[in-house]
């Protein structure tokens, strides 16, 4: 099978970045660029910025992006930056819209519920991954990523006033990852027990 050149595997991600940033909020991009962001300093992995193709893809994203929020912006006024930008953005981050449930332990229960049984694992899976015969070891890169990955998402939702049980979804992928590794290095004859779990969530969203 013919091998696809990372720059082509960029640009489409920058395309299907844009287009899913389409309908919604700053999010889409504001946590992975976060997320990549804090990982390369954490790794000190700057020179992996020479190969994103950040002046392109920056390119490629407003050639394809700004022409719907001028649409927008043309057709609806004022309406739209005080909706869009406003109420959806600004006004839920500081105003909670269900009080309610703008308690500490909200995400933390819906997310041990959403892995649910797999979450019951989760503490032995991350002492695994920072102890190793009695003492304490930095995880592997790809360790590193998928926890800052779940955790900068995590974070980011438990600080916004306004809380919705699918906000911290996004942190289920990389918890889901982190699982299936930890089950087929416990058992590696049930590695296709371990992708599947990686996996379903995927499959799910």
């Amino acid at each position: 099978m013919a091998t696809v050149p990372a720059e082509k595997v960029l640009l489409r991600d920058v395309c299907r970045r844009r287009f899913g940033n389409a309908d919604q909020r700053a999010n889409r991009f504001l946590l992975p660029g976060l997320i990549i962001f804090l990982f390369l300093a954490v790794t000190k992995s700057w020179q992996e910025l020479k190969q994103m193709k950040l002046c392109s893809g920056t390119l490629l994203f407003l050639i394809i992006g700004l022409p719907w929020y001028l649409a927008m912006i043309s057709l609806h006024g004022d309406a739209f930056t005080k909706t869009f930008l406003g109420t959806h953005n600004l006004l839920r981050a500081t105003v909670s819209e269900h009080p309610r449930d703008n308690v500490i332990y909200y995400y933390t229960l819906v997310n041990i519920l959403a892995l649910f049984p797999w979450s019951g694992f989760l503490p032995q899976c991350l002492w695994q991954k920072f102890r190793k015969q009695g003492s304490w070891q930095r995880p592997d890169d790809l360790t590193v990523f998928l926890l800052l990955w779940a955790a900068i998402v995590f974070v980011f939702f438990q600080n916004m006033a306004t809380k919705y049980i699918t906000y911290t979804y996004p942190l289920l992928f990389p918890a889901a990852l982190l699982l299936g590794r930890y089950w087929r290095s416990k058992v590696p004859e049930c590695s296709a027990a371990a992708i599947c779990c990686s996996t379903d969530y995927f499959t799910l969203f």
